[in-house]
C-alpha cells in the first residue's frame, strides 16, 4: 500500500471515529436507549467528562479532515508539508484514539517515504510544473 493510501484511510476512519464520538453514542451525546444505570445522568461521575470529550473529538475530527486532505494532495505530488504534517498528526493518540496503533506504522513508513531526497525532489518538480 502507498503511504498516500494508508493516510486516507486511517484519516477516514478516523473521520468517522470523531464523528461517533460527538454524535453516535460516545460519552459525548445522552443516547435516551442507554441501559440502566444511566452514566450519563446527570451528576453522574462521567458527566463532568463530556466537555472534554467534545472538545477532543472536535479537534480529532479537524486533524483527520486536514489529513485527508493531505493525503490526496500528496497522492498528487503536492504540499510536502501538508503531507509530513498530517503522517506526524496521524501518529498522536491525542487526535485518534486507540486508532494511533494503525496510524503509528503507516505515519513511520509514510515520514520515511516523504524524507527521502528524490521524494522531495519529486514533490519540488510537481510545484514548479
Amino acid at each position: 500500500m502507498k503511504p498516500a493510501h494508508g493516510l486516507l484511510l486511517i484519516s477516514a476512519v478516523s473521520t468517522a471515529y470523531n464523528l461517533w464520538g460527538l454524535f453516535g453514542g460516545g460519552i459525548a451525546t445522552e443516547r435516551l436507549d442507554a441501559p440502566v444505570p444511566n452514566l450519563l445522568a446527570p451528576h453522574s461521575p462521567l458527566e463532568s467528562l463530556r466537555p472534554w470529550v467534545v472538545a477532543l473529538s472536535t479537534a480529532g475530527l479537524c486533524a483527520s479532515v486536514f489529513s485527508f486532505w493531505a493525503g490526496l494532495r500528496m497522492r498528487a505530488l503536492r504540499s510536502w508539508r501538508a503531507a509530513v504534517c498530517a503522517n506526524v498528526l496521524m501518529m498522536l493518540p491525542l487526535f485518534s484514539g486507540c486508532l494511533c496503533l494503525w496510524g503509528l506504522p503507516f505515519g513511520v513508513v509514510g515520514l520515511v517515504v516523504l524524507l527521502r531526497s528524490d521524494v522531495k525532489r519529486a514533490f519540488e518538480a510537481n510545484a514548479r510544473a
